[in-house]
Order: structure tokens, then sequence, then C-alpha cells
């Protein structure tokens, strides 16, 4: 399961407060997730599902600091759910 691989890779980085990017992909879909000094800064995706607007629809009315939790929350979940898919840790980046 791709999705606990993920997980092990993301508190890895926590753990061990690195400066990395962790990928998951799975053909076109992907996430980044960007860490530094292991604290979680960045998280990227081309899914559309994830985007800001997809996100802010199911939550009208919040604050920007409210939608940027909102939308690397639901990055994160989602990803931590996959089935299937590669990741790969990106060390320095």
């Amino acid at each position: 399961m791709s999705g606990a691989r993920l997980l092990d890779a993301l508190c890895g980085a926590v753990r061990d407060h690195a400066t990395l990017a962790v990928e998951w992909r799975d053909d076109r879909r992907r996430r980044l997730f960007f860490f530094a000094s292991g604290e979680l800064v960045l998280v990227q995706s081309n899914l559309k599902s994830e985007t800001a607007e997809r996100v802010a629809a199911r939550a009208p009315g919040g604050r920007p600091e409210q939608l940027r939790l909102a939308v690397m929350t639901a990055r994160l979940e989602d990803g931590v759910a996959e089935a299937a898919g590669e990741v790969i840790v990106h060390p320095g980046a």
C-alpha cells in the first residue's frame, strides 16, 4: 500500500528534522510534500479535486489561513489513503 509508504516517508522527515521533498505519483497524478528542518511547509498537487478553489467550495467563508490548512489536509489525507503509487524522497529539495 503506497499510503503506508507515504506516511512513513512523511513521518521520517519530521522525526529527522529533514529538509527534503516527498513525492507521491501514480501515472499522471502527483503530490509533493516539502519539508524544511522537519516542518511541512508546502504541499503541491496536480489533482483537480485538491485545488484551493474546490476545497474552498466545500467550506465557504473561511479565512485564507484556514483555506491553506484545509488544502494541505485534503492532500495529505488523500495521499495517505492511496492504495497504489510510487513514493520518492528527494533529499535537500
